[in-house]
C-alpha cells in the first residue's frame, strides 16, 4: 500500500482510495486451504497477519486518512470525504471471517435465485 500512495498527496486529483482493512492475507480466506489447515498453520502460510495502521501510513505520506469500524460509518466517510475533494483514504477495518461469513450469504442467494428462476 505504500507505494501506492508516494507522491499522490502533491497530486490534484479528486481520489478517495478504500482500503480494506482485514490485517492482510483476507484474500486467502476464501480458498480451500483456509478450511483445511488448521488455524494457526493457516495464519503462518496464508495470512501473514499485518499489525499496520493503514491511517497512519497514510498521513505519513501527507494523506487526510480516516478509519471506520463499521459498515455502516463508509457512507459517511465516502461522502465527506467526497465532499472535501483532494486525494483521500479511508480505511474499513473488517474481520476475514465475516468477509467469507457474507461472501457465502450471497453465493447462497444467487445461487437459490438462480435455481428457482427468481
Amino acid at each position: 500500500m505504500s507505494t501506492a500512495l508516494l507522491g499522490l498527496a502533491r497530486r490534484r486529483v479528486d481520489l478517495t482510495v478504500v482500503v480494506v482493512d482485514n490485517r492482510g492475507g483476507g484474500i486467502f480466506s476464501f480458498l480451500p486451504a483456509a478450511a483445511l489447515l488448521d488455524r494457526d498453520r493457516y495464519e503462518l502460510l496464508f495470512a501473514t497477519p499485518q499489525d499496520v495502521d493503514p491511517a497512519a501510513l497514510a498521513r505519513v505520506h501527507g494523506l487526510v486518512a480516516e478509519t471506520v469500524d463499521e459498515g455502516a460509518a463508509l457512507g459517511p466517510a465516502l461522502r465527506e470525504a467526497t465532499a472535501a475533494g483532494g486525494p483521500r483514504v479511508v480505511v474499513v477495518r473488517t474481520e476475514r471471517d465475516a468477509n467469507v461469513g457474507v461472501h457465502d450469504e450471497i453465493h447462497a442467494a444467487v445461487a437459490a435465485a438462480l435455481t428457482t428462476g427468481g
